[in-house]
Parts: C-alpha cells; sequence; structure tokens
C-alpha cells in the first residue's frame, strides 16, 4: 500500500517538456491549449520511460523557461500544430523555451512545426507547397529509405547555416535536420502518428544523450 504522503522518485533517462497548440476563443468557447491524443499512445509505446508534461502557452511568455526549470526537464519537444504567427502566445512561449533551451544546452525535437519553427529563427526561408499534405512518401536516410506520414504545407529546401539533414524527400526537400553544434534535431513528419518511423526518430533523440552534458547514455 503507497501512502498518501509519499512522493515517488523522478524516473531516470528523459523528462519531456511536450508544447501544445493554442485553439482560439469564439464566441461560444474560451481559448485552449491542446495536445494530439496520439503522443500519449507514442510514449506508452515506449513503456513511459522517463516522463513526460505538457507546456502551457503561457500569456507571459517569461514563465515559460521557469515551467521548465521547475519541471526538471532535459528534452523539449516542440510539438505540431498551427502555422507559424497565427497564435503570438505560442509563438512567444516556444522562443522562450528555445532561448532557455540554448542557454542550458538543453536537447530539443521539432516535430513538424517545430521543425519549421528551428529553421526559422536559424535564419532559414520556408516555402509552401500543398503537395506534401495528407499522403505517405518515401524519404532517404543516411544508409536506407523509409516511408513517412506527411502532414506539412510548408517545406525547407535549403538548411539555415549551422543544420544538416538527416533525410530528404525525392523532390530534395529537406524532411529531418540536425543542428550542428547543438543537441537538436527535427522532422517534418509526426512520429506520433501512424508511418512515423517511432523507432527510427527514438534512435536519434537516444543519441542526444552523448551531447548533454550530464545525461548517460542507456
Amino acid at each position: 500500500m503507497v501512502e498518501l504522503n509519499h512522493v515517488p522518485a523522478r524516473p531516470a533517462g528523459w523528462r519531456i517538456g511536450i508544447t501544445q497548440r493554442r485553439i482560439a476563443a469564439t464566441s461560444t468557447s474560451f481559448a485552449r491549449d491542446a495536445l494530439d491524443a496520439d503522443w500519449s499512445t507514442w510514449f506508452a509505446a515506449r513503456g513511459l520511460e522517463g516522463s513526460f508534461v505538457s507546456i502551457p502557452n503561457f500569456a507571459d511568455a517569461s514563465h515559460a523557461a521557469r515551467y521548465a526549470e521547475s519541471w526538471g526537464l532535459n528534452l523539449l519537444l516542440l510539438s505540431g500544430g498551427e502555422d507559424l504567427g497565427l497564435s503570438p502566445e505560442r509563438d512567444a512561449t516556444e522562443d522562450g523555451l528555445l532561448a532557455y533551451a540554448r542557454r542550458t544546452h538543453m536537447p530539443v525535437v521539432g516535430v513538424c512545426r517545430g521543425m519549421q519553427l528551428l529553421h526559422a529563427r536559424s535564419g532559414g526561408l520556408l516555402l509552401e507547397d500543398a503537395g506534401h499534405v495528407g499522403y505517405r512518401h518515401s524519404v532517404a536516410l543516411a544508409t536506407e529509405v523509409a516511408h513517412v506520414n506527411s502532414w506539412h504545407r510548408w517545406v525547407i529546401k535549403e538548411l539555415a547555416p549551422g543544420w544538416q539533414a538527416l533525410a530528404t524527400a525525392n523532390d530534395g526537400t529537406i524532411e529531418a535536420m540536425q543542428h550542428e553544434r547543438l543537441p537538436w534535431l527535427a522532422t517534418m513528419w509526426h512520429p506520433e502518428r501512424t508511418d512515423g518511423q517511432a523507432d527510427i526518430v527514438w534512435q536519434w533523440i537516444d543519441n542526444l544523450r552523448g551531447l548533454r552534458p550530464g545525461l548517460k547514455a542507456a
């Protein structure tokens, strides 16, 4: 029997903070934050190795870094969702979290919008291309070809300085990338959804352990 005042030890490994989309208020509902339901399934399939917590979109973005620090996060996951610029609260929150991650050398994983944010904040250009929305396609990795989902209408044809490609589509657009100095990586596809190549993405994530001081490899 677990005592009510007992606080379980924090599990070893990743302590992941995941950002959320902002659903705007309407005439009949208040604004709210939301997370794709597939993420909980994705984490559970990994056996909940470590722990994860969703990060609110703060009205005062200065709270974002304090929130990450208070939860002892050691991995930031920038999830997918609305286009950049549609939610000032989300943009500001994620910018604040990225500044904190850069300052503390915390690993970051961007997914879809998250990859677009990392690229744009590095000075890169995003191009609109509706041909990448809602279909499955192949990507070339270092030593193999994989099939992935595709739900993004913004593409990257030329990487911003400081990034290198991990995967490219047949049309030459960049589908995954990793930073050359920081422990940051990103995918345009959604690893939490069908055809997400979860094993490949988890391997990339686990490889970040060796790039973060004090985080030992499993």
